[in-house]
């Protein structure tokens, strides 16, 4: 199997979670013996060089290259990475009203609203947990059937971590520490 990856332009920029999932992920398909390449915008797209394309983000970074492999019948699925701090039903009411201000200002573009038509076109929903897939099954209403929790791994060098390397070069006891991309107000 040949699959593209693909995912918004500023992904290697932040350095967050999006571009360590995206790279993880094809090391470890790669170890299974699946061939992954990373979109290259600047290249022109072979889409009979690949069964799949794997869409990272269902966002207004990647609607446009949705809405394109989708008027080209290319095959793909999504995982949305779509969080947020709303319940289901808010989402699902967000959502509604996205799609309405949609018909009445044709060209406006409502996140949510994207969001949902890229999970209907993919072929497959990838959410990273069972919150997640809860969240575009209620919020968004995409049926269950297409929807395959796909959780992120944790690299086997940490699974035997001890806090003792952050405690001798920072002198440091009691402590939590985060590791990740804190940039999103959410955070």
């Amino acid at each position: 199997m040949k699959i593209c990856f693909a995912t918004y332009s500023a992904v290697m920029m932040l350095k967050g979670g999006p571009r360590t999932q995206i790279l993880q992920t094809k090391s470890e398909l790669e170890r299974l013996g699946v061939s992954v390449d990373l979109l290259d915008a600047w290249s022109e797209f072979d889409r009979a060089k690949y069964d799949l394309v794997h869409v990272f983000a269902a966002n207004v970074g990647t609607y446009h290259l949705a809405n394109v492999l989708r008027l080209n019948g290319v095959p793909f699925v999504v995982s949305p990475i779509f969080y947020t701090q709303w319940p289901s039903a808010f989402v699902k009411i967000l959502t509604a009203a996205g799609g309405v201000v949609q018909r009445i200002v044709p060209g406006s573009m409502v996140e949510n609203s994207l969001r949902l038509d890229m999970c209907r076109w993919s072929k497959a929903v990838l959410p990273n947990t069972s919150e997640e897939a809860a969240l575009v099954h209620d919020g968004l209403g995409i049926e269950s059937e297409k929807i395959f929790v796909v959780p992120n791994g944790v690299e086997e060098r940490f699974a035997n971590a001890t806090p003792d390397l952050f405690r001798e070069q920072h002198d440091i006891d009691k402590f939590i520490l985060n590791v990740g991309h804190i940039g999103p107000k959410r955070k």
